[in-house]
């Protein structure tokens, strides 16, 4: 796959997220639900975008995620896993990501319902002037584990790199190839030296324009970010990750702050 220099996709992935906010309003106590993509019992990974506002500083984020972790553990949530990111790429969008990990959309309804009843109204009282409210917009995929690696082992704490792909099939290509291509790179991947990575196939619960995939790239360090991304880009490597699709890439960097 080739990589283009961030622009235009994320815009049209931005216009998606608009598209399916529109099912329903949020006041701030907890996002619409997403567009109706039936979800069953799958996973459901949710982002939501915020801007920060005067008051922000990193210790006050890192008050707010700790506060935020002690308002779940006390209540009935069954949040799998949370983190933050931050753009690696200029943008006036956001200043942040808040993503949760959710085991169903059944889950995800039941946390946001519980969350608005009991801690929405503090939530904003501590968020106020570091975080603005409601977020600028949220959007939600079902996440499909490609690969990961045995080094890859993120807990709450750590630091990490993401890198989100979104890709269009060169000519001749479609969803029906991505397996054989997934199982291709999964062989190729795994050949080289052991490295703290791995990635998801994101099928997002609305219309995504002009991409037809999203990958989501996860590494647990920079050296494996330069890597893969330099193996990987290397036709000399074997690598096939330019047979399949033309991508755009926008990284980021996070920190887990619940696992």
């Amino acid at each position: 796959m080739t990589v283009r220099p961030a622009s235009t996709l994320w815009m049209c992935l931005m216009a998606g997220c608009l598209h399916a906010s529109e099912t329903g309003a949020t006041d701030g106590s907890g996002p619409a639900a997403p567009a109706p993509k039936a979800a069953g019992a799958e996973p459901v990974l949710e982002y939501l975008w915020y801007a920060t506002e005067a008051g922000f500083t990193e210790d006050k984020l890192s008050v707010l995620a700790t506060e935020w972790n002690r308002r779940v553990d006390g209540g009935d949530y069954e949040v799998i896993t949370a983190n933050i990111l931050k753009p690696e790429f200029e943008t006036t969008d956001f200043d942040l990501v808040w993503v949760l990990l959710w085991p169903s959309q059944a889950a995800r309804d039941a946390g946001w319902s519980q969350w608005k009843r009991d801690h929405a109204e503090a939530w904003r009282a501590a968020t106020k002037g570091i975080l603005e409210h409601p977020p600028k917009q949220h959007f939600a995929f079902l996440p499909r584990w490609g690969y990961s690696s045995p080094e890859l082992t993120l807990r709450a704490g750590d630091n990490f790199f993401s890198g989100f792909n979104f890709c269009r099939y060169h000519s001749g290509l479609d969803s029906e190839a991505l397996p054989a291509f997934q199982q291709e790179y999964n062989d190729w991947i795994s050949g080289k030296a052991a490295v703290d990575y791995g990635y998801l196939i994101l099928e997002p619960r609305f219309e995504m324009g002009t991409a037809d995939f999203v990958w989501l790239d996860i590494f647990g360090s920079v050296e494996a970010r330069e890597t893969v991304s330099g193996s990987r880009r290397d036709d000399a490597t074997g690598s096939p990750w330019n047979v399949m699709a033309a991508c755009e890439e926008y990284r980021f960097e996070g920190m887990k702050i619940r696992s």
